[in-house]
């Protein structure tokens, strides 16, 4: 499966868009700074600069319930990362490494 944009309302599933969007669905990884070291980075890539993920999770918990009758669910999922590939994108490659 391709890259798939998380940037996803939960009320329509439709994408979010604008500056004027108060809430952003994204999901959001937060690594420390012996977490960063692990990764090999040893200059701040700054804040807005993008750079691709590859990684594993263990899915911690699941939540299903039925959306209506005509058997539709809605699925929610908890996933703890547990080995992660922190790589540039081509134009911010000379910025990270």
């Amino acid at each position: 499966m391709g890259l798939v944009s998380m940037n996803v309302s939960d009320d329509d599933s439709s994408a979010v868009s604008g500056p004027e969007s108060a809430y952003d669905p994204s999901p959001c990884l937060y690594l420390s700074t012996a977490q960063v070291e692990a990764l090999g980075i040893t200059v701040s890539p700054g804040a807005g600069t993008r750079v691709r993920i590859t990684a594993i999770a263990v899915v911690q918990s699941v939540t299903e319930y039925a959306k209506d009758a005509d058997g539709d669910k809605d699925i929610s999922l908890s996933l703890k990362v547990t080995d992660m590939e922190l790589g540039a994108t081509s134009a911010s490659a000379a910025k990270l490494y």
